[in-house]
């Protein structure tokens, strides 16, 4: 039940978040639709933040927390200062989510964090990277010692810092789970999940153009 309730509250934060940052800009696209694109705003605003502190050289570790507190104290001052808060409108699309959840999350309930369902190498890629990134600074070269096996991780340097390579969902994770306190292995399955509804909600913000739509974006 915990795991599911972490995918739950990964969703909220996303969402208020997302919602936050259009308040303090004063983006009006209508309050429903606002709140179903929130969580992909979230997740963005999220990941080119842990990006830039990261790559000036802390470990996600040490600035996930206050980021996350940071962010989410910012986004409820906007939404309450634009009095953004109204979400008329979205209680079938937190349904939907919630389908979603159920019809695909429940072995959640019986084995919580150690479920890992479909684990294959891109899983395990996403989090031994994410692993590097909650250590270490960005640029932070490996030593001989780390790739004798001191630190696998730290041959993601050659990926990430050395050819470019893109870094978001690692380092998203890295910033779940060093803001939760747990490794990466355990949170990603509520963080995809959160992600999967977050991707649900934005199709329906999509497809929200107007008032005469919602039913099918809900659809």
């Amino acid at each position: 039940m915990t795991a599911l309730l972490t995918t739950v509250l990964i969703f909220a934060y996303l969402a208020l978040c997302g919602r936050g940052w259009m308040a303090a800009f004063n983006v009006r696209i209508g309050h429903a639709r606002s709140w179903l694109i929130a969580p992909v705003l979230g997740f963005c605003l999220n990941v080119v933040c842990l990006l830039i502190l990261n790559q000036a050289g802390l470990p996600v570790a040490v600035l996930a927390r206050p980021l996350g507190a940071g962010l989410l104290l910012f986004s409820v001052g906007a939404i309450t200062w634009r009095r953004a808060w109204r979400a008329r409108g979205l209680g079938l699309f937190a349904l939907a989510g919630l389908a979603l959840l159920a019809v695909s999350a429940g072995p959640m309930l019986s084995y919580g964090f150690n479920w890992t369902s479909y684990g294959n190498d891109d899983m395990t890629n996403y989090c031994l990277a994410a692993e590097r990134m909650l250590r270490h600074g960005f640029y932070d070269v490996p030593t001989v010692a780390d790739l004798a096996g001191a630190d696998y991780s730290q041959f993601y340097w050659f990926m990430h810092v050395a050819h470019l390579i893109r870094m978001g969902s690692e380092i998203w994770l890295a910033g779940a789970a060093g803001a939760i306190g747990r490794p990466p292995v355990e949170i990603f399955m509520p963080a995809i999940f959160a992600l999967a509804a977050a991707q649900l909600w934005a199709l329906g913000a999509l497809l929200f153009a107007a008032p005469r739509h919602r039913w099918h974006a809900l659809l």
